[in-house]
């Protein structure tokens, strides 16, 4: 276990993280994520922390770069029933449709929200019966951070595993 500090807003946090789960290890996994507010970069990087994950923004990797995963976690926000991971999936979906791929929804609206729904129904249902999906809670402005919680990621951890 690594005890970590950093501090946001002149606020010092401290988390406790394992360094690498081994069975994740063993896979040769990838955390591909694009933020607006900082929430999704606040879980990936959490992710990457917690499974020795490689880690990359939207615009760092795609392509036949992918094929050397055995995993794909792609993360992004959730706005007004919109998410921007879908656009990097739908170009991408031929260098990745063969492997495991879980997608996570981030975003204020809860999971059970109509919002959230429509915005899970925009992936196209050709890659929507592939893929694992998990939304978590993210953050408008200053409401809601409480919710952002290195906890939320522990039934995306176990699906890797």
């Amino acid at each position: 276990m690594i005890e970590h500090l950093y501090i946001e807003s002149n606020i010092f946090f401290c988390y406790t993280y394992k360094v690498i789960n081994e069975n994740i290890a063993m896979k040769k996994t990838v955390i591909v994520y694009q933020t607006l507010l900082g929430s999704t970069k606040k879980y990936a990087n959490w992710l990457h922390h917690e499974t020795g994950a490689g880690m990359f923004t939207t615009k760092q990797i795609g392509g036949s770069a992918l094929s050397d995963y055995d995993q794909i976690v792609v993360m992004s926000g959730t706005y007004a029933a919109q998410m921007p991971l879908i656009k990097f999936l739908v170009k991408n979906w031929s260098y990745i449709k063969n492997k495991k791929v879980v997608i996570v929804g981030v975003g204020a609206a809860p999971s059970d929200d109509e919002q959230s729904r429509k915005s899970y129904e925009l992936i196209p249902e050709d890659i929507r019966s592939k893929i694992i999906y998990f939304k978590l809670p993210g953050r408008l402005f200053a409401i809601n951070r409480k919710l952002i919680k290195i906890e939320n990621l522990d039934p995306i951890i176990k699906e890797l595993s």
